[in-house]
């Protein structure tokens, strides 16, 4: 019952923004194409490209193939970041008229948004014999120097180097629950009573990240990530802990709209300055555009953990599918959800056995400005042992472990220049379990400053 309540909750964030975005477009009475153009144009004017593009979408199926109502659809599109169905629309247009220079110039930066330099090129050519006025020529300048700059990108090896410190509140880092007695209902009851208790933290974080791109769309990608947390509770520096990460991938752009990887990684964590944890692994992902506004991406690893304590070592198959979706300028929307199989390696195991893993979640963003925005997560996540154990933590029963978590975050990033950003995020975390000493509640609050090189 309390997993259909969660994934209930979960579904219904995934469909309220879509619902909401649906009632925009919904029109009560019929508009001539005079009319749907007349107030297209006044959404335009009045900064309201959303508001356009689904009023001319609307009415697509009434007076699509009409040069007017093609060209100002075409314009709310590309206004509204929608290449896709801008250049459709732009198409037709210039089929019903050859000379419309205006329609010419909007598919242009349809075909630039959409990587279609040849196509683009091909009509800010036709407009050169269209003898154009100054603005225009202007216009078509930048144009064809911005596809020089892009072409120039792809040839370049793009590559970020940052720097970030973090200061933290963690409520519960022991990840306890709020008071349990493990000797409860026998002689010895109260004399160890676990109880949860928080810290405050500092993390300090290094990015190195770098892309060569070779010919015929291929590239090769390298990473390395370093990360050093201090907590300031004396009782929580045992879980002082350092990781570096390292990741190396090798690519091809299928096509325009597809893009395949596929490479190796590994980390190493320190806990307590002792060495704790080593993991190497496979990794591959395909990324590839459904629309103008939509791409698909999926994630495939298979990845070996190794810890000081070997009976604890597991091998994990993973995969995820993560739909992102630009509802407008303003909104984007991602949904991710994915599977995690580990196996435990050695005869002497941890408690539990092997485990599963199943998560979902979804995420809104919201763009306050040009340099600022929210981002939201809701997710849900089953973590489910497959033999029966933990009895220390049960009274001496040994029952199957099932845990059962919730997860929400909210997010500001400020980024006032491209060298420095700015966050704060609040998270809480609600884990129920089939055992209840793994019941347990834990908020998170950190504010960040990066400075990117």
């Amino acid at each position: 019952m309390r997993l259909s309540i969660i994934l209930l909750a979960c579904l219904i964030g995934l469909i309220s923004p879509q619902a909401v975005l649906a009632q925009s477009t919904s029109s009560a009475e019929t508009l001539t194409v005079n009319q749907v153009v007349q107030q297209g144009r006044e959404y335009l004017t009045q900064q309201k490209p959303a508001q356009a593009y689904a009023l001319f979408q609307t009415y697509e199926p009434a007076y699509a193939g009409q040069p007017q109502y093609d060209y100002w659809y075409g314009v709310a599109a590309i206004r509204h970041g929608q290449p896709f169905p801008a250049s459709l629309a732009l198409e037709r247009a210039i089929a019903k008229q050859p000379l419309h220079a205006g329609a010419r110039l909007e598919l242009v930066a349809a075909y630039i948004q959409l990587d279609q330099y040849e196509s683009a090129e091909i009509q800010l050519n036709h407009l050169d014999s269209l003898n154009p006025p100054p603005r225009a020529q202007q216009a078509m300048d930048n144009f064809r120097q911005v596809i020089a700059d892009r072409r120039a990108g792809k040839t370049n090896n793009p590559s970020v180097y940052s720097l970030s410190l973090d200061a933290g509140y963690d409520s519960n880092y022991l990840n306890y629950p709020d008071s349990f007695d493990l000797f409860a209902d026998t002689i010895l009851e109260g004399l160890a009573i676990l109880e949860a208790d928080g810290t405050s933290y500092n993390n300090v974080r290094g990015l190195a990240w770098k892309r060569w791109n070779g010919k015929q769309g291929m590239f090769v990608e390298a990473s390395l990530l370093g990360q050093m947390r201090i907590n300031h509770n004396s009782e929580a520096s045992i879980f002082d802990t350092r990781i570096v990460h390292g990741k190396f991938s090798f690519g091809t752009e299928l096509n325009k709209r597809n893009e395949l990887k596929f490479g190796f990684e590994a980390s190493h964590l320190w806990l307590d300055n002792q060495p704790y944890r080593t993991h190497t692994g496979l990794h591959a992902t395909w990324k590839g555009a459904i629309n103008a506004s939509s791409e698909l991406v999926v994630n495939g690893a298979f990845r070996e953990f190794r810890f000081d304590q070997r009976r604890n070592d597991y091998v994990a198959w993973s995969g995820d599918v993560e739909w992102r979706k630009a509802l407008s300028e303003q909104w984007r929307w991602r949904n991710k959800a994915g599977l995690v199989q580990e196996s435990v390696t050695q005869d002497v195991t941890r408690q539990g056995g092997n485990a599963r893993k199943v998560f979902i979640s979804t995420h809104l963003d919201y763009n306050l400005s040009g340099n600022s925005q929210l981002l939201s997560t809701l997710g849900y996540e089953n973590h489910t042992y497959s033999q029966e154990g933990f009895a220390v933590f049960n009274h001496g029963q040994a029952e199957i472990r099932d845990d059962d978590s919730i997860r929400a975050r909210l997010e500001w990033i400020y980024m006032p220049s491209k060298h420095w950003r700015f966050s704060l995020f609040g998270q809480y975390r609600n884990q129920a379990s089939s055992i209840d000493f793994f019941e347990l509640d834990q908020t998170l609050v950190q504010g960040s400053v990066t400075y990117v090189f």
